[in-house]
C-alpha cells in the first residue's frame, strides 16, 4: 500500500479505516470463533441488525449510554446463546438453525417497526458522529 498511496501508513487514514470497519471487526470476531468450531452462522446480519434497532429505542427513551450499550451486549449475547442451544443441545445443523433465526429476528424487527427509522435523541448522537469522541467510541 505504501507504494500506491505513500499516505496510508499516516495516523489519520488509519483512524478513518478503523473506525469504518469497528463494527464489521467486531462481527468477524464473532464469526472466526463459530467457523473454528465447523459451524456457519448466516443470521448475524439480523442480530446486528436487531441489536441497533434495540439499542435506538432505548437511546430513545433517555436510557443511559452505558445501560443502552450493556442491553445491546447482552441482546447481542442472548441473540447467539439461542442458536448455540439450539445446535449443540438439539444437535440441528447450523445452517437451519441460523436460517430461522435470521429470518425470525428480520421479519419480527420488520413487524415491530414496519419500516420506521429510530430517531437518536441528540445526548446520543455525538456517540456516532463526533470525530474525536466518535471514533474512539466506535472503536472501543
Amino acid at each position: 500500500m505504501a507504494v500506491a498511496a505513500p499516505g496510508f501508513y499516516q495516523p489519520q487514514p488509519l483512524l478513518s479505516l478503523l473506525t469504518r470497519e469497528a463494527p464489521s471487526l467486531v462481527v468477524a470476531c464473532g464469526m472466526a470463533t463459530v467457523m473454528i468450531t465447523r459451524q456457519i452462522d448466516i443470521s448475524v446480519g439480523s442480530q446486528f441488525a436487531l441489536c441497533g434497532v434495540v439499542s435506538g429505542l432505548l437511546a430513545a427513551l433517555h436510557w443511559p449510554v452505558a445501560s443502552v450499550l450493556a442491553c445491546s451486549v447482552v441482546l447481542g449475547a442472548g441473540l447467539g446463546a439461542i442458536n448455540g442451544l439450539l445446535v449443540s443441545g438439539l444437535g440441528l445443523p447450523s445452517i437451519v438453525v441460523t436460517l430461522a433465526t435470521m429470518v425470525t429476528w428480520r421479519e419480527g424487527l420488520r413487524w415491530l417497526r414496519q419500516g420506521a427509522f429510530v430517531n437518536l435523541p441528540d445526548g446520543l448522537q455525538w456517540f456516532g458522529l463526533s470525530q474525536s469522541a466518535g471514533q474512539a467510541a466506535l472503536i472501543l
